[in-house]
């Protein structure tokens, strides 16, 4: 799932690339960078083991295959998505660094699955204007037999996530939402429900390489850089019959795509840790390019 390489002319290079071939035996299939990352229901454990630690001459190279583990904290589980195959080292713009890391989108799926699995993907309470706008255009009806109220969401991710890098389209995620609809009553408290809709998303993710300013601390964050929604009536309560036409979709997407960006933007600026503060190695212009089935994280280092 996980490969990370070094590349470097200097006798920085020449000096890892010494310290493989002499402790290859001894390193190949160690295990015990184990631990886990995030919290609350995000908490996942990781388990690394060492495949194989090869150089190579020309180029100069250093290349440490790992496999990676992901697994759900609260419940030990381990994520069924299988591990993929990576080539040692990223083509094109991302082989000019001094070291790559080079992960799977299936490692950074198990994470949406960690999240799927334990109810992170469940937005409750956010608010979407009032019955009246945005909603009167799309859902005539809700105004008519509401008056003008607040209407609240409660978004429920219904089916696992999926994730996919590409060379060509960069890395989508696609998502399937059920959305509770209910208005606010006057007491600013009680919610009274009115519909339900199905929800399916498909959405462009960029990722960066956040660091400090002395290139620790590097966290892998994104954030949604196109969203296609696609809806239908689930549930139409008591605003029967409730079509949905291409037109009021034309509105309720307009309508409604800041609500879901907001909630994926949420989940993605968490990040995933790369390295760590005090004394961790310096990141210098880390950048992230998009393959077939991983993802390269190409930087200069400081130590």
């Amino acid at each position: 799932l996980l490969r990370s390489s070094s590349r470097s002319w200097s006798a920085m290079a020449k000096s890892l690339a010494r310290l493989a071939a002499t402790h290859r035996s001894s390193l190949s299939w160690i295990s015990g960078a184990d631990g886990s990352l995030g919290g609350g229901p995000s908490r996942i454990d990781l388990s690394l083991i060492i495949t194989d630690f090869t150089t190579s001459a020309a180029p100069l190279a250093l290349s440490i295959g790992d496999s990676l583990a992901v697994a759900d904290n609260a419940t030990a589980a381990a994520c069924p998505l299988p591990m993929l195959p990576m080539p040692t080292l990223a083509p094109g713009g991302a082989n000019s660094s001094m070291a790559q890391l080079l992960l799977s989108d299936n490692t950074l799926a198990c994470v949406l699955w960690v999240d799927f699995t334990n109810g992170a993907l469940d937005f409750d309470g956010v608010r979407a204007g009032t019955t009246k706008l945005p909603w009167g255009p799309i859902l005539p009806k809700l105004a008519q037999k509401e008056g003008d109220k607040p209407v609240i969401l409660h978004l429920v991710a219904s089916s696992m996530p999926t994730l996919a890098s590409r060379a060509g389209t960069g890395l989508r995620a696609t998502v399937d939402f059920s959305v509770n609809s209910s208005v606010l009553e006057a007491d600013n408290v009680t919610r009274t429900y009115t519909h339900a809709l199905a929800v399916s998303a498909d959405a462009g993710i960029d990722l960066r390489v956040a660091t400090a300013a002395n290139g620790t601390n590097a966290t892998l964050v994104g954030n949604v850089s196109s969203l296609t929604l696609d809806a239908s009536v689930a549930d139409c309560g008591a605003l029967c019959p409730m079509p949905f036409t291409n037109s009021t979709l034309a509105l309720f997407t307009k309508a409604f795509s800041a609500t879901v960006r907001a909630a994926l933007d949420g989940l993605l600026s968490k990040g995933i840790p790369i390295t760590g503060g005090a004394g961790a190695v310096g990141l210098v212009n880390p950048s992230v390019f998009f393959e077939d089935g991983y993802i390269a994280i190409s930087t200069d280092f400081r130590l």
